[in-house]
Order: C-alpha cells, then sequence, then structure tokens
C-alpha cells in the first residue's frame, strides 16, 4: 500500500483524545488518527450497496472477531499483486484486463480498509460503553 506523509498542527485536546483511544485500542496516536480520518471520510461518501452490506455485517461481529478483523492485513499475495499493478500503470500504462483487474484490486483494498475501520471503531464504542457502565 502507498502512503503519502501529511504534517498536521491540531489542537492539544484533539491530540490527547486520541492519544487515549491510541492505549485503548494498542495502537500508535498515527494509527488512531488514520482511522478517525477514515471514519470521518467514509461518513461523506455515499457507499455502494455492497459496501453497505458489508459493513452491517461487521456490526453483527463479536468482539473477538472485530479484534481479527481491526488487526488483519489484506493477503500478501494481494498486496503485491495491487502494488506491481499499480506500479506498472505509472511507468508503462495497463492492458484492459490489466486494468480491470487493478479497478477489482482496489475494490478489495477499499472495502478491507473500510471494514477494519468500522471494527475498531465498533470497538472502541464498545469499550466506551462498558466502562461507562461501571
Amino acid at each position: 500500500m502507498t502512503t503519502l506523509p501529511v504534517t498536521i498542527d491540531i489542537p492539544e485536546a484533539i491530540y490527547h483524545q486520541l492519544k487515549v483511544r491510541a492505549e485503548q485500542t494498542q495502537r500508535s496516536v498515527e494509527e488512531e488518527a488514520i482511522v478517525a480520518l477514515a471514519d470521518a471520510v467514509a461518513a461523506d461518501v455515499e457507499l455502494a450497496p455492497e459496501l453497505v452490506a458489508a459493513m452491517a455485517d461487521v456490526e453483527s461481529l463479536d468482539d473477538d472477531a472485530l479484534r481479527t478483523l481491526a488487526d488483519g492485513t489484506l493477503a500478501p499475495e494481494v498486496s503485491e499483486e495491487l502494488e506491481h499493478l499499480h506500479n506498472r500503470n505509472n511507468e508503462s500504462g495497463l492492458s484492459a484486463s490489466e486494468s480491470k483487474r487493478l479497478n477489482q484490486l482496489i475494490d478489495q483494498y477499499q472495502r478491507h480498509m473500510l471494514q477494519k475501520a468500522k471494527a475498531s471503531a465498533i470497538l472502541q464504542a464498545r469499550r466506551s460503553s462498558s466502562s461507562d457502565a461501571v
């Protein structure tokens, strides 16, 4: 997966909220910020019906399954193929079949990332509600 660096200044209060959430989810502050951004961006985008269904499926998972999903990665062969096709596309272009495959892999990657973010958010909400009940 290609990542791009972004440097932003955020209010101290938001940083501390991210830090607390990161500690609760055993992630770095940077990873927690990515989850928060993904949630915010996903909320503004109308999802395709199949993504809505996939996201609804995540909500019914138990905590162990959510943790597995939140901590999961794409299969190495999928990541490698995605990166290979992306690089080829940038360097020399793709055939029609390769372009179709790249789009399928991008869809798979996006679905995976949305499900990871949703699983993390649900776990966080469940932890918050259980600590509020105590």
